[in-house]
């Protein structure tokens, strides 16, 4: 090599130290992030005011994982995804980023994170997505944390993260007694007693479960969608169906808090929430009370007692 060719080539390899070429996942972690974080931002995007202000909640079923994003007490989007015990942390940091960008936000844009998971196996790719993504862990919902909330239950570290932090979200926002019915892959009832105390409940089958299964277990009855039929009385088997279980899950939800106020010996304020609650909650006779956003309440109440915390 020429003494002009191996001047230049030294030219060269110092320009490339100075600035690298970003790795693949460099264009999703960070150094093509810097965009998001100017005042100019990535065109489209639209910038929470003041900046680097929202707090991202992940609510994880079996069915799907939940996302919202908050500017304090303003909601500022939910997105719903597949809750998918196969995909890495790298799938669902693309998935993460996705999400935001596609209702206009940034990765400048979060501060902080909080996970109620029911799936361990999901919760951690996604805390290592959030770790990939923010370079930090988010907070995870345990009974570690400082609750506001005494658990009754025989194993209080076995309760579900995602009744746990319904029932905290209730008695913040309800008059206790209160009963909180929450519908999702499974339908749960959790009592909080009129003291405070979180005292146990119910877990029955879901309305996508109790469909599933007169699809897969029968010869002749169709898979139906989720939608109350027109009338009670249906004329053609798939509004026999549709009738069946969207009435019969209303008057089990009826049937249970007669026999749960008896059984307190008092009037309970009934609350309805999760992914099918808007549903069935019209179809109901008692009174109910439909708060779709009630375990976004929750984590983030969690998040204003507990965010100083060490995260293991």
């Amino acid at each position: 090599m020429s003494c002009r060719s191996r001047a230049k080539y030294t030219k060269k390899r110092t320009a490339r130290e100075k600035n690298p070429r970003p790795r693949p996942c460099e264009k999703l972690l960070g150094r093509y992030t810097e965009s998001a974080r100017s005042p100019r931002g990535i065109r489209g995007m639209t910038h929470i005011a003041g900046g680097k202000n929202m707090l991202l909640l992940f609510d994880v079923g079996n069915t799907h994982v939940t996302i919202g994003g908050y500017d304090g007490d303003r909601r500022l989007f939910t997105g719903r995804v597949a809750s998918d015990r196969h995909k890495t942390e790298d799938e669902y940091a693309m998935i993460v980023e996705s999400v935001l960008r596609m209702h206009g936000y940034a990765l400048g844009d979060v501060e902080d994170g909080v996970i109620s998971s029911v799936v361990p196996v999901v919760t951690q790719a996604l805390d290592r997505a959030f770790q990939l993504l923010w370079h930090k862990r988010m907070m995870a919902v345990t009974t570690a944390l400082d609750l506001g909330l005494t658990i009754m239950t025989d194993a209080p570290e076995l309760l579900g993260k995602d009744l746990i932090v319904d029932a905290v979200a209730a008695k913040v926002k309800y008059s206790c007694p209160i009963l909180v019915f929450d519908l999702g892959t499974a339908t749960t009832c959790s009592v909080i007693d009129k003291d405070g105390r979180y005292r146990g409940g119910m877990i029955a089958p879901g309305l996508g479960i109790s469909v599933d299964a007169l699809g897969s277990r029968t010869a002749q009855l169709p898979y139906v969608s989720l939608d109350a039929p027109d009338q009670l009385i249906g004329t053609n088997t798939k509004n026999c169906i549709r009738s069946g279980v969207m009435y019969g899950h209303a008057g089990m939800i009826d049937g249970f808090i007669d026999r749960m106020e008896e059984h307190l010996g008092q009037k309970c304020t009934a609350v309805i929430t999760g992914g099918l609650a808007a549903k069935v909650a019209p179809l109901c006779r008692r009174p109910i009370v439909l708060d779709e956003y009630l375990l976004f309440d929750g984590l983030r109440a969690l998040y204003a007692k507990n965010k100083d915390r060490p995260r293991g």
